[in-house]
């Protein structure tokens, strides 16, 4: 588990932005998607999941390695999503 509380932002331009809640200051930037629709932090802190309707994905991304770490392609609209089952375990 990370040592912090981490908050994550979507944004149009295809960005999502991490932020440490402890210290109250931006992380990281997340590249390479559409507009981002959707995100959400699973409960251990180590993944985001973020999902565009522009290009019709949904990426999860290592917080600590800033990376995307799978990515999907989904024929619907991506208009929001839950993580509260997910654990590292998932992605090993």
């Amino acid at each position: 588990m990370l040592c912090y509380h981490v908050a994550a932002i979507g944004s149009e331009d295809g960005l999502v932005k991490l932020w440490n809640l402890e210290i109250s200051d931006f992380t990281a930037n997340l590249r390479g998607q559409g507009a981002v629709s959707c995100v959400d932090i699973a409960p251990d802190e180590a993944f985001v999941a973020s999902g565009s309707s522009s290009d019709r994905s949904v990426k999860i991304w290592s917080i600590i390695m800033t990376c995307v770490i799978t990515d999907y392609k989904v024929y619907l609209l991506v208009v929001c999503m839950r993580t509260s089952s997910w654990s590292r375990r998932n992605f090993r």
